[in-house]
């Protein structure tokens, strides 16, 4: 059966309760009124592919274009051919056409595996009844209403109604991996009038109406009922629920067959529905580059302003007249001809957008994540699994993160339940090795064991051997002493465990009939009436079970606050302050109910219950809620549980760590408060030194208001302690819903919090309170089981911990790491070098693109503003995808300004770069004014020097012309934007340095000495000026000489500040650290000396070392 901790949908919802209820047939091909109702049901042919052949040009290229850089540069290449362009169109276009081809192949390639895996799914061979004979079809073509028959470890083709199977108790086991990771064995049953149509004649005889939910994503609800149109049986009805219904993707194991039909085909499956994309997440870094873009375009409109205004200005004035000699005619001023120039300008100026930069960012971004998962440190062995990340896009999220909100079981412990305390009849125990013993500290000898059980514990015992869903190992079945026990939920498997060590084994069910195997030989049976699944609404699990005498009884486990105010005898009082004390001690507990049924009080109160679960539409929910209430009422409380889920290894490490780097920690459970507490302060999350705030038990919306006021102004008169606010889930949905407000504040002003008893709805709410607080914090979240999907997925950053509760949490998240212990290093480390790599990387491209364009603003100045382009077409192509692109992405992928072992030795470093620090508006002017420096050194260096003697870089002793100009000023920009990512780097790699060597000497030089030596190759044809012109000027001394000082002149700004914020971290000047600094050389004995000689001693793995962390 489908079980989880707490149901939680993905995707889209899909159908609601609301909709129509879905009416089909079974067996009924030949009835027209069948016929017409399955004509609106999709075939089962499932299709996850974008494109076609004929589809894939246009609808890519369509969505590409939905970029605003693509779109933008697709205008100029269309501008460029319909005006009369001072740059040869083709230097647009060929860039263009390379990042969209480039992006079109990949996902193109991507679709194709699409289309291959929907091939394999749609051709697979499944066995369908037709004409009275097993028949071969493949998987596409199956139609609602069809019988199937579904053979072991055969995948399942569509959602199908089970009829019958191999087993004689209409049990089938299956397998859910695919759907929601879990990979133990679950039990589905046939309906009960169903399962006995098992031979070929009688099924095709059988015809059946269905009505039932419509398509829905919920992969763990499904109701309904089915009525028999034939044979004995005939107007017989069944209800129907997720026990009946095998979902497509799931695999059936250890049953030889089963006989179902097809109910959900298609895109109507539960899991297709399910694989419809989640919401996408955008970086803070993607948002900044939006603000960068329109920056630029503002400053590109403001350039093309200048030089059109400029340009007629000038044209109007005197001066003009004085170089009429080699100038046209003063033009006459016309619209046409203004908008030609401004699209000329526009054109010349547009290369300050970075045509590449999306691109590169995807593809450093999707390196960067694949040294995540290589990450040895992050590797369990114990586990055998490593860190998985999900997405690529969020990856510089990870070193932003201000409140982390955690699960506790499975996340911060090892959800690996041991029992260690119950409580029966008023008495408490201990179990060890088998035997119970009066729990009592001043004595440790035992009073019962499990060959001597008094009634009282025996029965306690027989219900935790009857009251679960829990499987037992097929191979194991026969002739087993210890039975080895398969279950969704640890605690579950934990208390079934120890009623076996106890003296009540169970041994498994037969149809319908659990057996039981007692101490002293005898095998008791009890027949399954009726099973009420736990559900995290519900907090309680109950079946109803009838002995062999045909005593009928109802068995429910559940948490205390739901189950024990159900109750109305039994030692209440007692149980509870032993629950109590077992919380106290960091147990989790559960209470432990029976209630007596009489024959007709059961028929009726079952009658009841079918009435209202073959209910379809929105009162079905209200009616069956009702009558489990009234089925489970007046109990008598036989006893509690307590069982100990240990921390995980290195938790309290990584809770203090993170606390250090500034990450207030919120831990959301659904554990009682006083287990919460103890856990939270044995893995040093609630500090003893801090002031714990309680906000529990409020029984008003007024009180729970006014609580929050009082624990504000304690907080606010106390402001040198620090305080920790305790929460439970009633008084949470208060305070959601009448105070928000002032429930964030609270929470904002607290070093920690602790939520107990919270549905994962109330998880998702806390997280979506904090994402939208007026400082919008980037939050993440982390948890191991489906009960924490939805916080997961509504988080900036979701982290799933591969648990013992399957891998929803795992699937749904954006990264994945074995243990808790590792998001330390996934946050201080991973998180710390992803968004500096990020970040730099994208100032950088903006700054390169500055330095590069700047030139041809200065051009316009000495020509007259005539549009004239100052660097042949050829540059203008190459320049981002060839001569400055690879060292900028060897620096994101390897950059590190500090080690790992520095970065988890000191996690205050991760402060540095919280709050988007290093992409703020003034650094991102910093790295403006460097581009506008270098441009100004690289052009007018130049140009200066042909001034004074214009032939100097001709070895043929002529003079300098426009592509002179042009191809000196490109040869210093591509030597000076390469060695830039030499300068900004603190880690210098054997590729970066490569790179770097390779971009300025192979690639620029050798490809522009081709371009000089084959004209005709060229994209501007034939000259003399091109014709070995670059090969003139490499062998003049001055060139190298030139180039030399102009490099130094543009890069020593670089150095000294670079310089600088090396040894001053925070880059802020004052005369109190030079001081310092001067004294740091020559007194070895001072605390300055000694605190850096220890941070040189820690970093010394191969960055460059940061001296001044302690200044």
């Amino acid at each position: 059966m489908f079980r989880q901790r707490g149901k939680v949908s993905f995707g889209n919802k899909g159908s609601s309760g609301t909709a129509e209820a879905r009416k089909l047939f079974i067996n009924c091909k030949d009835d027209p009124v069948a016929v017409q109702a399955h004509k609106k049901f999709p075939k089962n042919k499932i299709v996850t592919a974008r494109y076609n052949l004929l589809t894939f040009v246009p609808v890519n290229l369509f969505e590409q274009f939905q970029r605003i850089a693509n779109f933008y540069f697709l205008i100029m290449a269309i501008t460029q051919q319909l005006i009369d362009s001072p740059v040869d169109p083709s230097a647009s276009l060929i860039p263009l056409v390379y990042v969209v081809l480039l992006t079109g192949l990949k996902q193109g390639y991507e679709d194709f595996l699409r289309h291959k895996a929907d091939r394999a799914v749609n051709n697979a061979p499944v066995i369908v009844l037709r004409n009275g004979q097993e028949t071969t079809v493949k998987a596409m073509d199956l139609r609602v209403g069809e019988i199937v028959k579904i053979t072991e470890n055969q995948p399942v083709p569509c959602d199908i109604l089970l009829i019958s199977s191999s087993d004689d108790a209409g049990v089938c086991f299956v397998t859910t991996a695919n759907l929601d990771g879990e990979t133990n064995l679950k039990t589905l049953k046939c309906p009960r009038t169903l399962r006995r149509t098992r031979t070929l004649p009688e099924l095709e005889k059988f015809k059946a109406r269905v009505e039932c939910d419509p398509p829905s994503v919920d992969l763990y609800s499904y109701h309904g009922k089915v009525e028999q149109l034939s044979g004995e049986k005939k107007g017989d009805a069944e209800a129907l629920d997720a026990e009946n219904l095998l979902l497509r993707g799931s695999k059936i194991k250890n049953t030889e067959y089963i006989y179902g039909s097809t109910i959900y085909t298609g895109q109507d499956t539960k899991l297709a529905m399910n694989s419809k994309k989640p919401v996408k997440k955008y970086s803070v870094v993607e948002r900044t580059v939006n603000k960068f873009l329109i920056f630029l375009l503002s400053l590109l409109v403001f350039e093309v302003a200048l030089c059109s205004g400029l340009k007629y200005i000038f044209e109007a004035t005197k001066e003009f007249d004085a170089f009429t000699a080699y100038m046209p005619p003063r033009p006459i001023i016309e619209a046409g001809r203004i908008i030609e120039d401004i699209f000329s300008f526009v054109v010349i100026f547009n290369y300050i957008i970075p045509i590449s930069l999306y691109v590169t960012m995807e593809l450093q971004k999707f390196l960067g994540s694949v040294f995540f998962g290589w990450d040895l440190q992050m590797f369990s062995e114990d586990l055998n699994e490593i860190a998985i990340c999900n997405t690529s896009d969020l990856n510089e999220e990870l070193g932003q993160v201000e409140y982390l909100f955690t699960d506790k079981t499975g996340t911060l412990t090892e959800n690996d339940m041991i029992f260690r305390r119950c409580s029966i009849n008023s008495v408490c125990y201990e179990e060890l090795n088998g035997h119970l013993r009066r729990y009592d500290e001043h004595s440790s000898d035992p009073v019962k064991t499990m060959f001597a059980l008094p009634p009282e514990v025996e029965f306690f015992y027989l219900t935790l051997a009857a009251c679960h869903s829990v499987q037992i190992a097929q191979e194991q079945t026969k002739g087993a002493t210890s039975l080895e026990y398969q279950a969704s939920s640890p605690d579950e498997k934990a208390l079934v465990e120890v009623a076996q060590r106890c003296g009540a084994q169970y041994t498994g069910e037969i149809t319908e009939e659990m057996i039981i195997k007692m101490s002293d030989g005898r095998n008791i049976r009890l027949k399954r009436l009726e099973t009420i699944e736990f559900t995290s609404e519900r907090k309680r699990m109950t079946v109803v079970v009838e002995d062999e005498k045909g005593n009928i009884w109802l068995l429910c486990k559940g948490a205390e606050s739901i189950v024990a105010p159900l109750c109305t005898s039994g030692p209440i009082d007692t149980a509870l302050k032993h629950v109590g004390d077992f919380a106290v001690l960091g147990l989790r507990t559960l209470v432990i109910a029976r209630r007596a049924l009489t024959r007709d009080d059961w028929n009726n109160l079952n009658k009841n219950l079918q009435e209202a679960r073959q209910m379809i539409g929105e009162n079905r929910a209200v009616a069956v809620k009702a009558a489990n209430e009234a089925l489970e009422r007046d109990l008598e409380l036989i006893g509690a549980t307590g069982v100990e889920d240990r921390l995980q290894p290195g938790v309290s490490e990584t809770l203090e760590s993170l606390a250090a780097a500034g990450i207030k920690v919120w831990v959301l459970t659904g554990d009682k408060v006083e287990t919460a507490i103890n856990v939270s302060l044995s893995c040093k999350h609630l500090k003893p030194d801090t002031v714990q705030q309680m906000l529990v038990e409020q029984k008003s919306n007024d009180e729970c208001i006014q609580e929050l006021h009082d624990i504000k102004l304690r907080i606010i008169s106390d402001p040198q302690k620090k305080h920790s606010l305790v929460v439970d889930g009633s008084s949470l949905a208060m305070a959601l819903k009448h105070g928000p407000e002032l429930l964030r504040e609270v929470g904002s002003m607290c070093a920690t919090v602790l939520a107990c008893r919270l549905s994962p709805l109330q998880k998702c709410e806390i997280v979506a309170l904090m994402k939208a607080s007026k400082e919008r914090p980037t939050t993440s979240a982390i948890g191991d089981g489906a009960n924490d999907v939805s916080m997961i997925m509504e988080a900036h950053v979701g982290i799933g911990v591969v648990g013992k509760e399957g891998r929803q949490a795992v699937l749904s998240s954006d990264f994945a790491i074995p243990r808790f212990q590792h998001l330390r290093r996934a946050f201080l480390v991973h998180g710390h070098w992803y968004y500096r790599r990020a970040a730099m990387l994208v100032e950088y491209f903006f700054y390169k693109n500055i330095a590069y364009v700047t030139p041809q603003v200065f051009f316009q100045f000495i020509n007259f503003w005539s549009t004239t382009a100052l660097y042949d077409g050829f540059y203008i192509t190459l320049y981002n995808v060839i001569f400055s692109f690879f060292p900028v992405v060897l620096f994101g992928i390897t950059e590190q300004d500090l080690s790992a072992d520095t970065l988890l030795a000191h996690p205050e470093n991760y402060l540095r770069h919280r709050k988007n620090k290093l992409m703020e508006w003034p650094k991102f002017m910093g790295w403006v004014a460097h581009g506008l420096w270098h441009a100004i050194c690289c052009y007018f260096g130049v140009l200066l020097y042909l001034q004074v003697n214009s032939t100097a870089l001709n070895g043929n002793g002529s003079d300098a012309g426009l592509w002179i100009l042009g191809t000196a000023t490109m040869h210093n920009v591509v030597i000076v934007v390469n060695l830039k990512v030499l300068i900004m780097s603190r880690y210098w790699s054997w590729p970066l340095l490569v790179a770097i060597v390779a971009s300025i000497f192979p690639l620029f030089m050798g490809l522009v000495v081709i371009y000089c030596i084959l004209p005709g190759f060229s994209l501007g044809g034939r000259n003399t000026d091109k014709l070995f012109g670059y090969v003139v000027m490499l062998e003049s001394p001055n060139f190298w000489l030139l180039t030399t000082v102009i490099v130094v002149a543009a890069l020593i700004p670089d150095f000294a500040i670079e310089s600088w914020q090396q040894m001053v971290p925070d880059g802020t000047f004052s005369w109190h650290k030079i001081k310092k600094l001067l004294h740091l050389g020559g007194k070895k004995g001072s605390r300055i000396y000694n605190n850096a000689s220890r941070q040189f001693s820690i970093s010394r793995s191969g960055t460059k070392n940061n001296y001044n962390s302690y200044l």
